[in-house]
């Protein structure tokens, strides 16, 4: 008798555990999606970035091989990265004399939770600088 008290005991400490463990699993792969999505995300506007700042780099280099002119070369990257894509924010454009023309945008990643959460916002920010020179 003392044996089956003691059996009994332990099965029932033990209810629900299983349901416990599959929601436990469950909230860390709805987790690690998130945060997959997110990543992907954000890794997505760093490539776009990319193109889009060599693109008004060489526009700007190009124009002001044409003009000699750093406003109208800079005016050049701004039309470029609009026409690019409406979003993205031209924070500095840059053209030395030697014709090296550096490009700096910046834009806000389209995330789930890193936008939303204060702490994790930077991470959602991606700028990219890029320098083009024309020979």
């Amino acid at each position: 008798m003392r044996m089956m008290n003691a059996f009994t005991r332990v099965r029932r400490d033990q209810t629900g555990l299983v349901g416990r463990f599959i929601v436990g699993w469950l909230l860390l792969v709805g987790l690690l999606g998130i945060a997959a999505v997110d990543g992907a995300s954000i890794a997505f506007t760093t490539f776009r970035l990319a193109d889009i700042a060599g693109a008004a780099a060489s526009d700007a280099a190009s124009g002001f091989e044409g003009h000699r002119e750093e406003r109208r070369a800079c005016e050049a990257a701004a039309r470029t990265v609009a026409r690019q894509d409406p979003a993205v924010r031209l924070v500095s454009c840059r053209v030395e004399p030697t014709g090296v023309a550096t490009v700096k945008i910046r834009k806000t990643a389209s995330t789930l939770v890193v936008g939303r959460l204060e702490f994790l916002r930077s991470y959602g920010r991606v700028t990219r600088t890029e320098s083009v020179g024309r020979s």
